[in-house]
């Protein structure tokens, strides 16, 4: 039976390596706003100090992807990436902070000022893959696109992905099928599995179409795709 696993003999890519490969490295929102696969409840668990430090790092991780936009490296996103990403990271403590009982409170106040300069550095990054024309536009691909999503249906539903989960995976498959390599990086497991199952299904070679999660701050590790 096939599966995607993620890869014990493989090394993991920096961020900086992604941006040498030779193809399109496509981003899913779950990257951005679940970083190391850590969403809301996972950080309800956490000392605020620890909240601040993931938080404050992964400014600096969104920071350098818009640099590596801007120089026009091989990164893009869908078009509902900007939607998605534009509503927040999905952790709003700040309604729940009383602001006088937060200047007596300094980790609470620093982690409050880390979730700001979040939300600046995502406007950073919008704008940079906007400026810099880093959305994809399929054209006259879509009509394939269109044949995948009518032949998968069943598995995108059997998966629970979301329209921007779809519009991500399939923009990928069809890049792929199109004689485009591309890496797909999220940190959603339903992507990752529906997507294994288009793959093996259309006999896309693996060579065009790589799937990554993302595992530390800057760093990113491969799934095997069992063929």
């Amino acid at each position: 039976m096939s599966s995607v696993q993620i890869s014990q003999g493989r090394k993991t890519e920096t961020l900086e390596e992604l941006t040498k490969k030779d193809c399109w490295v496509l981003f899913d929102t779950s990257v951005i706003m679940q970083p190391l696969g850590k969403g809301k409840n996972d950080l309800d668990f956490k000392q605020v100090e620890e909240k601040t430090y993931l938080v404050s790092e992964n400014s600096k991780f969104i920071r350098q992807m818009a640099a590596y936009v801007k120089e026009k490296e091989n990164f893009f996103i869908v078009s509902s990436f900007i939607d998605e990403l534009s509503k927040g990271c999905g952790y709003r403590y700040k309604k729940g902070v009383n602001k006088r009982g937060s200047l007596k409170n300094r980790p609470l106040l620093k982690f409050c000022r880390a979730l700001r300069d979040a939300e600046k550095e995502r406007t950073k990054l919008i704008n940079s893959f906007q400026e810099n024309e880093r959305i994809i536009k399929l054209g006259e691909k879509k009509e394939i696109y269109s044949i995948i999503y009518n032949k998968y249906q069943g598995i995108l539903n059997e998966f629970g992905l979301t329209d921007t989960n779809i519009e991500f995976l399939l923009t990928g498959i069809t890049l792929a099928m199109t004689s485009t390599p591309v890496i797909l990086v999220s940190n959603k497991y339903g992507i990752l599995r529906a997507g294994n199952k288009i793959v093996v299904g259309n006999y896309i070679n693996e060579k065009d179409i790589r799937f990554f999660n993302r595992t530390d701050y800057f760093k990113f590790s491969p799934f095997d795709i069992d063929l």
